[in-house]
């Protein structure tokens, strides 16, 4: 027996288009068309525009990458990212310090080894103990040369924003591509929506 999956939207917008005239769902009407619910069963709606669905998602889509590539959205983008560096920087300064802590201490450790060693108190379970503290040092010492190496590298990269126009500019690509990045790319749109108001304009077959 099959076991139960998820049921997927039928659309990539499923249950977030509306009737800009009356709140109405616009549901599918056959394979490819949307309508208003309200006018199609009950008749309680006069918007009899219809729309199909890869209209729809273009109309959307392009609507999106607006958004997404305004200096507004790009400004946001900036804000998250310095804030984000600037967090990762203040944890990595709180470990740095902690590491160096015990850096100190290890030092300290092999140091009074040492010389117990050097007075003739050695014992195995002490010599085991040096090579212990001795590759934990080893340890401490790469990980604070890696985080100085990463304190260098410079808070912003002007091809961060290169990036992120790319990436939106390469969601309707994504749409196009295998069915993995297509059901990625899906989500990530989707995410970005909150709603969708079908709403009819002067001259025929005209939408908004």
């Amino acid at each position: 027996m099959k076991l139960h999956h998820r049921r997927r939207p039928k659309h990539m917008f499923s249950g977030l288009v509306r009737c800009g005239c009356c709140g109405a769902s616009y549901t599918v009407k056959n394979r490819n068309q949307l309508a208003c619910a309200a006018h199609r069963e009950k008749g309680t709606c006069t918007n009899n525009r219809t729309i199909r669905v890869g209209e729809l998602e273009k109309r959307v889509l392009e609507g999106i990458q607006r958004r997404l590539l305004a200096p507004d959205a790009i400004a946001g983008f900036l804000a998250e990212y310095h804030a984000e560096h600037k967090r990762l920087n203040a944890m990595n300064r709180e470990r740095q310090r902690e590491v160096e802590r015990r850096h100190a201490g290890i030092d300290r450790q092999i140091a009074n080894v040492v010389d117990a060693i050097a007075e003739g108190v050695a014992t195995t379970s002490m010599k085991s103990k040096l090579l212990d503290l001795e590759r934990e040092k080893e340890n401490l010492a790469r990980e604070l040369q890696a985080m100085a190496a990463a304190e260098s590298i410079a808070e912003f990269h002007p091809a961060a924003v290169t990036v992120y126009r790319r990436q939106v500019s390469e969601l309707q690509d994504a749409l196009q591509s295998d069915e993995c990045e297509r059901h990625q790319a899906a989500r990530i749109i989707r995410s970005l929506v909150t709603g969708i108001e079908i709403i009819p304009t002067e001259g025929r077959d005209r939408l908004s």
